[in-house]
């Protein structure tokens, strides 16, 4: 078949073909080479980066950012800080207060040696091989000075990935106890990082010619190959484009995992190491977490209930039904509550609560076997104090009643059991209260454990 030349407003010969090559441009129009983020015509002279993926139009598996992601968890400070969410701990002396105008929260330290505030997220975030994790967090460090170090990140006090600023440099970190079960930091300077310095030189090392402002606000982001053996990017998010700065490479190269795990929190540091000249603060603005390319996991499911002749309720405040808790030791363990049920033996009214984090009382913490993450208590003796209430409801016992059946799935990882700074499980708690005392009640919880 002939086929039709646009260009000339005729038919080629037969066995004749022009071949029409598709090219990827950014927003400005100018194309976009896959192997570097920047217009073919402002590569120039580059650094030997042609090796590995610098291309940030993909993600870290080298895909194109068309596909479907999956947001792992998100957090925006509106209307003050998050305490479900967020924990911190800080030396005295310093301060975390809300700044309602900015939608933000300040970490302010003072001039003292030792000055420290630290914010994490109480949840960790699932990893699944195959899908690149990308992180995005925002904030606004302090003018960099003489014994002042600020990190924004996705880390932990033994593996993750954070930017610096470190007295006056400006560093990448990939942190890691994969090696010798020893932390250790892979700290690169500004100067060093091996795609683009953001020095401002606008020369081979600098290809975006931009010069970084460590003071002004910026969105950081990184994305992580995992596997135990892949590559991990980090950057800056300028102008609306995602610049890469350093890429940490391993495959090929390591003699090992390079981290034990890229399922994180996120982390706020600002520390004095020595006396400042001035007070500083860093603050916290919002993040996201996201899977991209989807989210399918490998998971375990697992259950547990309460014994069939049920435990007896009180007339007037609620009673624990079953509590679940992250195991000790089990540090950035995924366990996510997926659906629980709760009966009464009596043909009488009775109330249920899932409550985050209350005191329980009394009974015996078991755990559900070596191969689990989580530990149960059916057996506690006095009411609920305290916690957030998540979800409340009623319903008819007796034996003409169905079980009341609550299914979580639909709201992704809002119920994952929660970890705070300090390494203090949180308890989720199903509770109930009866309309006359002794009246029983039953229940059973069922949840998914990541691998």
């Amino acid at each position: 078949m002939a086929q039709f030349n646009s260009a000339n407003g005729s038919f080629q010969k037969q066995a004749t073909t022009i071949f029409e090559v598709p090219m990827i441009a950014n927003k400005n129009g100018q194309v976009v080479s896959l192997e570097n983020p920047f217009p073919v015509t402002q590569l120039g002279p580059q650094i030997n980066t042609s090796s590995f993926n610098t291309s940030t139009s993909t993600d870290a598996f080298g895909r194109l950012r068309t596909s479907d992601s999956f947001t792992l968890f998100d957090s925006t400070l509106r209307f003050g800080d998050d305490p479900r969410e967020w924990s911190y701990s800080n030396t005295a002396g310093t301060s975390v207060t809300n700044v309602v105008h900015q939608s933000s929260i300040s970490m302010n330290i003072g001039t003292g040696s030792g000055d420290l505030v630290v914010r994490q997220t109480k949840k960790y975030f699932n990893y699944q091989p195959g899908k690149s994790l990308l992180f995005l967090n925002t904030g606004v460090m302090d003018t960099p000075k003489t014994n002042l170090r600020q990190r924004i990140g996705n880390f932990n006090s033994n593996n993750g990935i954070y930017f610096e600023a470190n007295n006056t440099t400006q560093y990448i970190v990939l942190r890691s106890r994969a090696v010798g079960n020893t932390v250790v930091n892979n700290v690169v300077p500004q100067s060093q990082w091996n795609v683009d310095t953001l020095d401002g030189s606008n020369n081979a090392s600098n290809p975006s010619g931009i010069e970084l402002d460590p003071s002004k606000v910026q969105i950081h982001w990184a994305d992580v190959e995992w596997l135990g053996a892949g590559s991990v990017r980090a950057g800056y998010v300028i102008n609306g484009q995602f610049i890469l700065c350093h890429a940490f490479h391993h495959a090929n190269i390591s003699n090992s995992s390079y981290m034990t795990t890229a399922s994180l929190p996120i982390r706020y540091e600002i520390e004095n190491t020595g006396v400042t000249a001035s007070s500083s603060r860093l603050l916290h603005i919002c993040n996201s977490v996201i899977s991209e390319g989807g989210y399918t996991p490998t998971v375990q499911t697992r259950a547990v209930g309460t014994a069939l002749d049920g435990l007896a309720m009180t007339q007037n405040a609620y009673k624990p039904l079953i509590s679940i808790r992250l195991k000790q030791n089990r540090e950035g363990a995924i366990v996510v509550p997926s659906e629980f049920e709760v009966y009464g033996l009596q043909n009488t009214p009775f109330s249920y609560q899932v409550i985050q984090n209350p005191t329980i009382t009394g009974g015996s913490w078991v755990s559900l076997g070596d191969d689990s993450h989580v530990e149960y208590n059916v057996t506690a003796t006095a009411n609920t104090v305290g916690g957030d209430v998540l979800l409340q409801g009623m319903f008819i016992g007796g034996t003409a009643a169905q079980p009341v059946h609550i299914d979580l799935k639909g709201l992704n990882h809002s119920y994952q059991l929660r970890i705070d700074l300090n390494g203090t499980e949180e308890i989720l708690c199903i509770a109930a209260k009866s309309t006359t005392n002794n009246d029983d009640a039953l229940a059973s919880i069922v949840w998914s454990e990541f691998n």
